[in-house]
């Protein structure tokens, strides 16, 4: 009887006709041997389940094609959890039917965790490909090293910096957690965190995966407002949850956090008194938040980032102001002052990046020097280095300094 493969390399499939034959190439491609590669199709209507039998008919040693009872189409996360139900390898990779690998990405993540049996995922950057599969010299690289936080579970429950399909999982790790859930449109983002929570992570700083942006992306032309509404439906489930998935996500700092994006992201979809509640609710969740006025500041400049980026309501970078104005009563003194000196400093960050897209640069760059100024501390904040790197430099020098970060 002939041994499992290591590692099941698997691919949803949802009406990516145009693109399928690329990707399963780039996978076939692989210079790892031990593999097998499964597509589930989600109910295509364009042709992509055909392509894919084709190629099962020309390697059916290598490529199994399966489908949603009755041909469904049931969604990418329930395609995804199908996926991994079929799996059979010791490692499993999911490549969306769009994206593109290197040929050495699965035998330098499959070498890797075998020389780090304590990890249990890994992944990497991603570079960006336009339709015709060519790079974006305008964009930076996708994807950040959350092993470099302070907390890597803090870090992603403040946004979902991981490129998916650059990851390489343990069997064993995916089965300590749930699977996607399937209520969410960012099941994805839910799906990290707890991988975080409950499975050591490592970071490979190479680009071996090109992603595809186009307009059939699910974040591609969605407005602020629906991205904040899906956003929070991920921190709702995961506070509701987090006791019961424990690890990372059962200190009560973590919980905190999670209460303060639900006040964010509540905000920002203008249920201001629910914001209120979950706001309060951080303080009673830890206590010990009220001495640490370093760490809620560096939460309101992720949101005046996040909320500066929404051209659709501008006033929303007034988000610090409204924080200030909705904070528990009888909080420590030092823990106020400290807090209203920081926030003057912050607010200049985001909007400088808010007009250097805009193409004014000289704005941006007096906005910039003027949060320098204002707050000494902005250029140790990885999250708003890039921010100030643009604005300053210009996005052809930058471009050009990105290319070096593991290509």
């Amino acid at each position: 009887m002939a041994a499992p493969p290591k590692v099941s390399i698997t691919i949803p499939s949802y009406n990516h006709a145009r693109f399928l034959p690329a990707t399963i190439d780039s996978v076939l491609a692989q210079t790892y041997p031990n593999v097998e590669i499964i597509i589930v199709d989600d109910g295509s209507t364009d042709g992509s389940l055909e392509i894919a039998a084709a190629y099962a008919a020309r390697h059916p040693a290598l490529v199994r094609v399966l489908t949603h009872p009755g041909g469904e189409n049931r969604g990418i996360s329930a395609t995804v959890n199908r996926c991994f139900a079929e799996a059979a390898g010791v490692y499993w990779i999911g490549v969306p039917s769009d994206d593109l690998l290197h040929p050495m990405k699965v035998a330098e993540q499959v070498e890797f965790m075998e020389q780090h049996p304590q990890i249990g995922w890994v992944y990497g950057y991603a570079y960006y490909i336009d339709e015709h599969g060519r790079g974006r010299p305008e964009f930076a690289l996708f994807g950040e090293d959350i092993t470099r936080a302070t907390d890597p579970v803090e870090r992603l429950i403040l946004g979902n910096v991981v490129p998916g399909m650059t990851v390489l999982m343990r069997r064993a790790a995916v089965a300590t957690i749930e699977p996607h859930d399937e209520t969410l449109v960012y099941s994805d983002w839910d799906f990290w965190v707890r991988m975080a929570a409950r499975n050591p992570v490592a970071f490979l700083p190479q680009t071996r995966v090109g992603y595809r942006v186009h307009s059939y992306n699910t974040s591609v032309g969605v407005k602020g407002e629906v991205n904040m509404h899906r956003a929070r439906e991920v921190m709702l489930k995961l506070r509701r949850e987090a006791e019961a998935i424990g690890g990372g996500l059962a200190r009560p700092r973590t919980q905190a956090l999670l209460d303060l994006q639900l006040a964010f992201f509540s905000y920002a979809v203008q249920e201001d008194e629910q914001a209120a509640q979950h706001l309060i609710q951080a303080f009673t969740t830890d206590p010990l938040l009220v001495g640490d006025a370093p760490y809620f500041l560096r939460w309101l400049k992720y949101g005046h980032r996040y909320l500066s980026l929404m051209h659709e309501r501008p006033a929303q970078i007034e988000f610090a102001g409204w924080v200030m104005a909705h904070l528990p009563a009888g909080l420590d003194r030092h823990f106020m002052e400290s807090v209203s000196r920081g926030v003057s400093g912050p607010a200049f960050s985001p909007v400088a990046e808010k007009y250097y897209r805009l193409a004014a640069y000289w704005e941006g760059r007096r906005t910039v020097l003027g949060s320098l100024l204002s707050d000494g501390q902005a250029w140790r904040d990885r999250a708003l280095f890039g921010v100030h790197l643009q604005a300053l430099l210009g996005s052809r020098i930058n471009n050009m300094l990105s290319r070096f970060r593991g290509v």
